[in-house]
Order: structure tokens, then C-alpha cells, then sequence
């Protein structure tokens, strides 16, 4: 059943036919112009009322087809009622998103009673991202030796940092003291940070080329420009610097800091809205509540990778240690036919590159399904490559 998805043109996404969610969106729906001024940052799948989709045939929102014929999800997430538990998007970013952290169930459940206009639901919401191009990020705290290198050799990161919890830090590096120095470097002034930016340009100005590459130079007056004189430039020295390779996977569980800044990507994610903000953003910022809930589990790039394993040849199914959401990644190839596994549960599937076809519908890219319970699906390839994603519960 083919859907009419909904698109956020948030800031940071990419602009005009750049961005892959507007070349989507363009697919999908015959009456989405393209705007080449416009950021489109994400592609919405799913019944959240932030972006609902709906059912093109019966131009019914999903939600509502969803109430008036339960069977159609499975009885496994019939206790979701009209919802889906998860939320399937295609993000598309030209600048950094912010230094976030998203709530567990009971923390959301806490925030959205006592601030329901900042946090809207009452769901945890842990994500996972597969790369469809190079893809960078801030995920995770770094390893504790790495991060007292850093305060070892950047004055102006030290000078953010208590200076008693940076001594200590950098003589005997412990969790404890991270969580003392990384909430003393979050919460200093706006005028010690532009202070601090200013010195370590003026600094760099006169390095050479491997002390600045060492020091994440470039990316960090890449963030300058994006935001300039934000504390959450320094963060990049607290926190790993990933670039994913298309196919590979980072989980977001709670609590876990992240910034995505810049790339393609598909993203699954339980059924909430809630993101806690401290840097790199023009939004609302909540620092006492990010301290309150983030996870200080230093580790290392390889680490954070979440891999897939392979259903067959063709499909590979990333399953995150939750039960609201897996997602499987199907590559096929020219004149190849390949049914969907039957599913005893409903899903969501993106065409992101590539065609087929089908008995009821032409299949090309932003192409979106529902695929009801236990319902048969086939495709008959007719390009070079299909890439797919589909979304399912975690049962």
C-alpha cells in the first residue's frame, strides 16, 4: 500500500535538488515542487502527528487505517493501538545537527509531564543510522587517554575545564572525572568560549600542519562557520568523530551524546519526538537536563559500529537490543526477483535507489510502503541495482 509521506525542511538539511529527501519527496508525491532556496532535511514514514503518512489510494492517513482494520499489523503490536512504534526517516544533512541526547522511557515519560511544550511524548526514543554515503558524526564519549591528550595540548579547551577536575583528569583519567570536566566545559560562559575560539584560531594561524591536523583543525571551523563562537565546538575533543562508510550502522541508545553533521542516512527510531539539546543549535537548550541523563561510557570508533546480520544473500537486518524497531537492508540486482520474507508483523519500506517492478505498482526511488501483515511481496528488478530499507518491529 503506497504512502504520501511528509518532509521537514528543517535548517541544517540540504538545499534544493542537493538533498536526497527532496529528490525523494518528488517521487513520491506528483504535487511536491522543489524549491532550490529550501533546506529538506528529513523524510517522515510512520503515524507520528508531527508527519503523518498517508495512504495514497484511499488518501487516509495511515493512523486511521491502522484503527479501522487492527489485523492488519499483527497481534504482536496490536497493543500500540492505531500507531506504529516506530518512525522510518531519510535524512539529508548540509550542517551539523546539535549536541543531543534522547531519554530513556521513565525520563521521558518525567520530562514530558513537567515541560509537555519541549518534550511532546512520552516515549524513550533510541535510534540507529545506516550510511548511505560518507557519512560524519559526533558519537560517544571518546577513550579517556584520548581526551586527556587533548586537555594536554589545547589551552583552550583547558581553559573551559575546571581547572582542579582537569588536573586530576589529566594525572589519572576516571569516569567520575569526566563527567566533573565535560559538565564544567558544557556550562562556562559565552564569553570564556568566544574567548577561547578566538585564541585557538589565532594559535592555529602560526601551527604547523600536523599540530592542526591532530587537532581536528579543519572540522572545527567548518562547525565555526556553521555556528560560530558555540560551546559545542570544543566538544568534538570529548567526543569520537566518526565517518561511516555507506552500509554501516551507529545505534543511539539513551543517554548516548551525538551530533550528526553532515551526509545521507536512513534512520529508525522508536515512535518519539524528544530531543535534549546542549550546543551547536539555535534551539532551545536544556544543559541541566542533558547532564542529568547522558551516559558517560567511553569507547572506541570500531566500537560504535552496529553491524547487521545477513537474512540471505541479499537482505541484512540490523536488530538493536529493543523490541520497537529493526531495520533490513535489501540490495538486489538486475533481472533478479526477490519476495519479502512474510513478516508477521507490519513494516514500512523506502526505495532509495534503483527500479522494479511489480503487479500492482511501477517501483522507483521514493517509492513508500505499508506492507500489512503477512502480505506478499515481489520484485522484479529492471535497473542495475535495488537498494531498499524496511522497517519492522524488533519481535
Amino acid at each position: 500500500m503506497e504512502l504520501r509521506c511528509s518532509v521537514m525542511k528543517y535548517d541544517w538539511g540540504e538545499l534544493g535538488r542537493k538533498s536526497l529527501v527532496a529528490r525523494l519527496a518528488e517521487k513520491n508525491d506528483p504535487l511536491f515542487e522543489i524549491d532550490e532556496s529550501t533546506p529538506y532535511a528529513e523524510f517522515w514514514m510512520g503515524t507520528h502527528p508531527n508527519g503523518p503518512s498517508v495512504l495514497k489510494v484511499r488518501n487516509k492517513p495511515l493512523n486511521e487505517y491502522i484503527q479501522d482494520n487492527p489485523s492488519c499489523v499483527g497481534n504482536s503490536i496490536s497493543s500500540f493501538g492505531a500507531d506504529l512504534p516506530f518512525l522510518l526517516k531519510v535524512l539529508s544533512i548540509r550542517k551539523a545537527l546539535s549536541i543531543q541526547v534522547h531519554p530513556n522511557k521513565e525520563d521521558a515519560q518525567t520530562l514530558h509531564l513537567k515541560y509537555p511544550k519541549m518534550y511532546t511524548d512520552n516515549n524513550h526514543k533510541p535510534e540507529l543510522a545506516v550510511a548511505l554515503n560518507d557519512f560524519e558524526a559526533l558519537c560517544g564519549f571518546r577513550p579517556l587517554e584520548e581526551i586527556a591528550d587533548f586537555l594536554k595540548s589545547i589551552p583552550e579547551l583547558c581553559s573551559l575545564v575546571n581547572p582542579e577536575h582537569r588536573y586530576s583528569f589529566i594525572k589519572q583519567p576516571s569516569i567520575k572525572l569526566l563527567e566533573l570536566c565535560f559538565s564544567s566545559y558544557i556550562t562556562a560562559s559565552p564569553v570564556e568560549c568566544k574567548r577561547s575560539v578566538a585564541q585557538i584560531i589565532e594559535r592555529w594561524s602560526q601551527s604547523d600542519f600536523k599540530l592542526k591536523e591532530v587537532q581536528l583543525e579543519k572540522l572545527f571551523l567548518r562547525l565555526n562557520k556553521q555556528f560560530p563562537e558555540d560551546i559545542g565546538l570544543f566538544s568534538i575533543y570529548f567526543l569520537n568523530y566518526i565517518t561511516l562508510k555507506p552500509g554501516e550502522a551507529i545505534f543511539l541508545d539513551a543517554g548516548l551524546p551525538h551530533a550528526y553533521l553532515h551526509g545521507n542516512c536512513v534512520e529508525v527510531m522508536a515512535r518519539s519526538d524528544n530531543v535534549v539539546r546542549a550546543g551547536l543549535t539555535p534551539k532551545v537548550r536544556d544543559v541541566a537536563t542533558l547532564l542529568n541523563i547522558i551516559k558517560y561510557r567511553p569507547t572506541s570508533i570500531e566500537n560504535l559500529k552496529f553491524y547487521a546480520t545477513y537474512f540471505d544473500k541479499f537482505m541484512s537486518v540490523y536488530k538493536p537490543p529493543i523490541s520497537d524497531f529493526a531495520l533490513a537492508r535489501i540490495c538486489l540486482s538486475r533481472n533478479q526477483s526477490y519476495t519479502l520474507p512474510v513478516l508477521k508483523t507490519a513494516s514500512l519500506l523506502i526505495v532509495i535507489n534503483g527500479t522494479a517492478e511489480n503487479e500492482y505498482f511501477d517501483v522507483e526511488p521514493g517509492v513508500a510502503l505499508f506492507i500489512p501483515t503477512e502480505y506478499i511481496i515481489t520484485f522484479n528488478v529492471t535497473s542495475d541495482t535495488l537498494e531498499m530499507y524496511q522497517a519492522h518491529p524488533n519481535l
